[in-house]
């Protein structure tokens, strides 16, 4: 069979048309969105999905990947900040790293400050190196009495340089911004230098005003790059045009898909629980079902939860003072308390949904970690329930305040 010098056939298989196998060996030269391109580049492993660190949600989601839609929901408190950043930021920073693939994250944090984002970072990052727990507020040297050891300080400050190295691929936004701002500062401040924005013609008048002209398309210098965008969280996005809270939410989903679509963007966004929707019914009601999210709890914008590809919802069965839940212990000497997180997978265009995962949320340090599917083996659970009693410990007196004594060790 006569091949050519990179080795493939030079005559089309049966069944395939010479022209369409002709084209097929030319992938290398059409665009980056032709699905000739993206095909040829998942051949080479090239589109395999970013590590999130979890691997029960996997099984149907494959990790996280380009042009992709993600859409977090939650109630305040339930943890959905940190299962977002341990899934989607750390995890898909250093995946991306270790696949060589160059990494660029927008992350408009409208509900959380850059210092307290920096310090919840070094925290995760202390533990990951040293399994050493260090909240927060006693690395901000908030908790009276608790002011940090010359040995954590040094911890805190080694995990700063990896956090430092995060940055430097990181642009961290804390001011509010409108959906319109972030479209298209995203578009000039980094779109136009990754490669080439296809825009409309202007007219004359438009040049006068010094006008750019509607986006058509986009070229990329670097077909492998992934860019993110995360939104923590989507209420609290700037107001433009005197727009009411859900035509905000519902503007910024727009330009999300035309983001996505266009520009390959992966799409990361937070949206809190609508309150008033839901609660008279989880209140009266003590089952399970009762209490795992709905499409309705996405109730400030529809436009969200329709436009997005892969939507997650998390549940705290602790919040509704459940003894027990879905077979998980949650109170008592043998629970898992408010450590037990449920992650919903709600929507997946493509693949299985409708699926309850249990998850064990370290709020101490931002760590996450897939529980045993078993929850009635007690060899299994006894781990998780001696971490949650750990962790419990060092929250009650650890770092508790106790006057202006200094912590030792």
């Amino acid at each position: 069979m006569e091949t050519n010098q990179d080795g493939n056939l030079v005559k089309a298989p049966e069944g395939v048309d010479q022209s369409v196998w002709d084209s097929w060996g030319k992938w290398k030269e059409l665009p980056a969105n032709d699905f000739r391109s993206i095909v040829s580049r998942g051949l080479e492993g090239r589109n395999i999905g970013l590590s999130n660190g979890l691997k029960n949600i996997n099984k149907y989601i494959y990790g996280t990947h380009q042009a992709r839609y993600y859409l977090i929901g939650a109630d305040s408190g339930a943890g959905k900040t940190t299962c977002t950043n341990f899934m989607f930021l750390f995890h898909a920073w250093k995946s991306a790293k270790l696949q060589g693939r160059t990494f660029k994250a927008f992350y408009c944090s409208f509900e959380i400050g850059k210092s307290d984002s920096i310090a919840r970072w070094c925290s995760y990052y202390v533990y990951d190196k040293h399994k050493v727990e260090l909240p927060s507020d006693y690395i901000l040297g908030r908790i009276e009495g608790k002011l940090m050891t010359k040995e954590h300080t040094r911890m805190v400050m080694e995990a700063y340089n990896e956090v430092n190295l995060l940055l430097k691929d990181v642009v961290f936004i804390e001011d509010t911004v409108h959906p319109t701002k972030i479209f298209e500062d995203l578009i000039e401040a980094h779109y136009e230098k990754a490669g080439k924005v296809i825009r409309m013609e202007l007219t004359e008048e438009q040049r006068k005003k010094h006008r750019k002209g509607f986006v058509k398309g986009f070229i990329p210098n670097d077909p492998d790059m992934i860019t993110m965008l995360f939104i923590d969280h989507l209420a609290l996005t700037g107001s433009e045009q005197g727009l009411d809270t859900k035509h905000i939410m519902d503007k910024m989903s727009r330009y999300a898909v035309v983001l996505r679509n266009m520009f390959h963007c992966t799409i990361v966004f937070i949206q809190q629980f609508s309150t008033d929707l839901m609660s008279w019914h989880r209140t009266m009601k003590k089952t399970p079902q009762a209490v795992i999210p709905q499409r309705i709890d996405f109730g400030d914008s529809k436009a969200t939860y329709r436009d997005a590809d892969v939507v997650i919802g998390y549940v705290k069965p602790a919040s509704f003072d459940y003894a027990e839940f879905m077979g998980y212990k949650v109170t008592g000497d043998d629970g898992l308390g408010r450590y037990l997180i449920m992650q919903c997978l709600m929507k997946n265009r493509y693949g299985p949904d409708g699926r309850v995962f249990p998850l064990f949320l370290d709020g101490l340090t931002g760590h996450v970690y897939d529980l045993p599917l078993t929850p009635n083996n007690p060899f299994l659970m006894k781990e998780w329930v001696d971490k949650a009693n750990k962790i419990e410990q060092l929250c009650q007196y650890q770092f508790s305040p106790q006057g202006n004594l200094q912590l030792q060790g």
